[in-house]
């Protein structure tokens, strides 16, 4: 049996997820997102930029200065975790990676489960996982 919300019932509707990335250079991990995926720039200033994927408003990133006044103090420094980026083409975003020398954590390869993925870096040190869903492998599903 999965998971059972305890907001059942009660008329949550959840209207928005958008993951933030803290750093140091508002402006160069805006670049890095915009030039690297092809994220537009839905606002921007110096301590907050908003990034939303072409024709998909679902999909979006913020970038937040890691020390602004804004931020609350309890979560000032802190990692970001990973953010994982489903395209249609991870082969192409791959290659304009290794063009451009992001540092790779993980070089592109298949999994098992289904995705053609890499992981790589950016500016702020967050690490993204990029990838395209594949097939999955018969070896999966093989009794044992």
């Amino acid at each position: 049996m999965g998971a059972v919300s305890t907001m059942e019932g009660r008329g949550l509707l959840i209207t928005r997820v958008m993951p933030i990335i803290f750093a140091e250079d508002v402006a160069g991990v805006r670049d890095f997102y915009v030039s690297l995926l092809g994220f537009e720039i839905a606002f921007d200033s110096d301590w907050f930029a908003n990034l939303k994927a072409p024709g998909n408003d679902a999909a979006e990133v913020a970038v937040w200065q890691r020390d602004h006044d804004l931020v609350p103090p309890a979560v000032r420094g802190q990692g970001s975790g990973v953010i994982n980026v489903v395209v249609d083409d991870v082969d192409r975003v791959f290659a304009e990676a290794e063009r451009i020398g992001l540092p790779i954590v993980l070089r592109l390869r298949d999994e098992p489960y289904g995705q053609r993925r890499f992981l790589t870096r950016d500016p702020a040190g967050t690490v993204l996982d990029i990838s395209t869903p594949i097939a999955m492998s018969p070896e999966l599903f093989a009794p044992e």
